[in-house]
């Protein structure tokens, strides 16, 4: 491997921001319906610009379609962007701000 100096802030890394957030979904609530025990989370994806999906937690799937995200601008400060129950599912749609 061949060294070599560049000022403070000048070289170019092999390693970019988008190869680290690659693949690495987050978590960003896990909620409980009351009523029928079942689990869901609301997962960040930052491969699909970042947007929130919310996944059935036993099944490991999807329960919002490709164009959804599911997140609020109001409750950012301790709200929730969904809610479960008796398995029907209520959120918030960020680009929009309406509750489906």
């Amino acid at each position: 491997m061949v060294s070599s100096t560049a000022p403070y802030g000048t070289w170019s890394s092999p390693i970019t921001a988008q190869a680290i957030t690659k693949g690495a979904n987050g978590i960003a609530d896990v909620l409980v319906d009351v009523i029928t025990s079942e689990v869901y989370r609301v997962e960040n994806r930052p491969s699909e610009a970042g947007r929130n999906v919310l996944v059935h937690t036993k099944l490991n799937k999807d329960v919002v379609g490709e164009g959804w995200n599911v997140r609020t601008g109001v409750q950012e400060y301790g709200g929730l962007a969904a809610v479960i129950h008796a398995g029907v599912i209520y959120f918030s749609h960020l680009p929009d701000g309406r509750v489906y």
